[in-house]
């Protein structure tokens, strides 16, 4: 299969929403505690979450083939110091933000390839750590990650003591907030 690898152009924006959305299909699928809902917007929501996290320390490459986008991977970096960071030494993170490659196209190497790139672009910048968050149940992107040399680091763990009782109203104040939070 032949692709390409280059940065985003403001026409990728719809197709990377509707790759968004079916990020969070997946997501759902594979959620054990049942949790995880895709709400209206959820494209629209994450994208623009990310470009906001990227700033201008931080770039967003696609993937695409015969002039469709099917995969994206988006970065950033920010300095340490002993005044944001007092229990690390101080130096250059990069962070994979966001990462997602269509189920129809894995398998062909363009995970492999936008993964590349990103590490690349962060090297570049001087980065001496590369990390990510991941969804714990997501063991295809774990397995990925560890094939290219990632460490478990930090951890979080989570204990589900009531289940909310509308989850997509539940998860609404939450997008909500976390809007607020965004200044969106």
């Amino acid at each position: 299969m032949k692709f390409k690898i280059r940065e985003i152009k403001s026409r990728d924006i719809p197709q990377i929403y509707k790759l968004f959305s079916e990020f969070g299909d997946y997501f759902v699928e594979i959620d054990n505690l049942n949790l995880e809902i895709k709400s209206k917007g959820y494209g629209e929501f994450f994208y623009n979450a990310m470009v906001k996290d990227i700033d201008r320390k931080g770039i967003i490459y696609v993937a695409e083939v015969e002039d469709s986008v099917v995969g994206f991977i988006g970065g950033n970096y920010k300095d340490t110091n002993f005044s944001n960071a007092p229990d690390v030494l101080p130096h250059r993170k990069g962070r994979i933000l966001e990462f997602f490659v269509s189920e129809k196209y894995r398998g062909n190497g363009v995970g492999k390839e936008l993964f590349q790139k990103m590490e690349n672009y962060l090297k570049e910048k001087s980065c001496n750590t590369i990390s990510m968050e991941v969804f714990a149940p997501n063991k295809l992107a774990r397995k990925f990650y560890e094939n290219r040399g990632y460490l478990e680091r930090n951890l979080d763990l989570i204990k589900v003591v009531r289940k909310p009782s509308n989850p997509r109203k539940t998860i609404g104040k939450v997008l909500n907030a976390i809007k607020a939070l965004l200044g969106s």
